[in-house]
C-alpha cells in the first residue's frame, strides 16, 4: 500500500478470511500468548465508556501491543448493548485499528467482533487441550448458546481428536430462532450427539456422564 492508504475489510470479509482456520487460530493464539509470557507486549487498562441514563450499555477501548513475529500495534473499540436482542441485533459489535509500528500510521480498518468470537474460541480450544493435555476428553459443555459459543462449538468440532461423543447446552430456549447460526448448527448433520440442558447444573454434574466421560465446561454466559 501506498503511505497513507487505509485497507478497510468488512465483516463478509473477514469472515470468509477465517472460515475453516480454526487450527490456524489456535496456533495464532499460543504464539500470542507465549509472546506475552516472555514480556513482548504492552496492554495498557481498558477504558469503559458507560452511559448514565443506561448502567446495562458499554463501549470499551482496549489498546495493546504485540512484539516478536507479529510487531503489530492497535486498538479494538468494542460495543455491548444487550437490548439488541430484543430488535434482531448482535449483542456485541466492534472495530479493530491496526497502526504501523514503524510509522503509527494506521494501516488496517477491520471489523471486529467476529474476530473476537473466534479468538475466544480458540483461547477455549487451547486451554482445553493444554488443561487436559492427559486425558481424553469426549463431552464439553458450553454454559450459554449465543455467538461465542457458536464458534466454541465449531472449534469443538475442528479441533477434537478423537470426536466429542457429546455437546450439552445450557441456555437454549424454545423461542430460540431455530434457523440461527447456532440452531443451524446443533439441528446439522454432526458426529456430536447434542443434548440441551434445563440449567447449569445439570449441564455440568450430569451424574451419568461425569462418571463415565471425562468433561471440559466453559461458560461464556453474557454477565452484567
Amino acid at each position: 500500500m501506498r503511505t497513507g492508504d487505509v485497507l478497510i475489510l468488512r465483516g463478509a470479509e473477514v469472515a470468509s478470511l477465517l472460515e475453516g482456520k480454526e487450527l490456524a487460530l489456535i496456533e495464532q493464539v499460543r504464539a500470542a500468548y507465549a509472546a506475552h509470557a516472555a514480556g513482548h507486549s504492552s496492554l495498557p487498562r481498558s477504558i469503559f465508556l458507560r452511559f448514565p441514563d443506561n448502567d446495562r450499555n458499554r463501549i470499551i477501548a482496549l489498546p495493546s501491543y504485540l512484539g516478536q513475529d507479529f510487531n503489530v500495534a492497535g486498538i479494538k473499540w468494542i460495543a455491548s448493548f444487550p437490548d439488541n436482542l430484543r430488535a434482531g441485533l448482535e449483542r456485541a459489535s466492534a472495530v479493530v485499528i491496526l497502526n504501523s509500528t514503524i510509522t503509527g500510521q494506521a494501516e488496517v480498518i477491520l471489523e471486529g467482533s467476529l474476530i473476537s468470537a473466534k479468538r475466544t474460541a480458540a483461547s477455549a480450544a487451547l486451554s482445553a487441550r493444554t488443561l487436559h493435555a492427559d486425558a481424553e476428553c469426549d463431552v464439553v459443555a458450553l454454559l450459554g448458546c449465543g455467538v461465542i459459543n457458536f464458534e466454541v462449538a465449531k472449534t469443538a468440532e475442528s479441533v477434537s481428536q478423537p470426536l466429542l461423543g457429546q455437546m450439552r447446552l445450557e441456555g437454549w430456549r424454545e423461542t430460540l430462532d431455530e434457523t440461527s447460526d447456532f440452531g443451524r448448527f446443533i439441528a446439522g448433520s454432526r458426529p456430536t450427539d447434542a443434548v440441551c440442558a434445563p440449567d447449569t447444573a445439570h449441564c455440568v454434574f450430569d451424574g451419568d456422564a461425569c462418571q463415565k466421560r471425562r468433561q471440559i465446561a466453559l461458560d461464556f454466559r453474557i454477565t452484567q
